[in-house]
């Protein structure tokens, strides 16, 4: 059944909201790893090729659990991205 316009409204909220703490959340880990590894001496070139990795990683794991995930409630790889 289609959603009616108050009830599809407030699922697009829904949905911007959680794409905006996503983003919020792979910003704030991309830089807390920048962070560690120029503290640990890497260039920029190295800091930036294991941080593409990393979100690399996470992205190809929320692919493999797909919609169940979403629906369970589980965070991305079952932890809360902070790695």
């Amino acid at each position: 059944m289609p959603l009616d316009s108050v009830a599809r409204r407030h699922a697009d909220g829904l949905f911007i909201q959680s794409i905006e703490k996503i983003g919020r959340r792979c910003t704030e880990r991309s830089n807390a790893l920048k962070r560690a590894y120029f503290e640990n001496g890497l260039s920029p070139g190295q800091i930036h090729l294991l941080v593409f990795r990393e979100v690399e990683l996470h992205l190809a794991v929320a692919e493999a659990e797909g919609p169940e995930r979403h629906s369970s409630g589980k965070e991305l790889g079952g932890s809360d991205f902070r790695g």
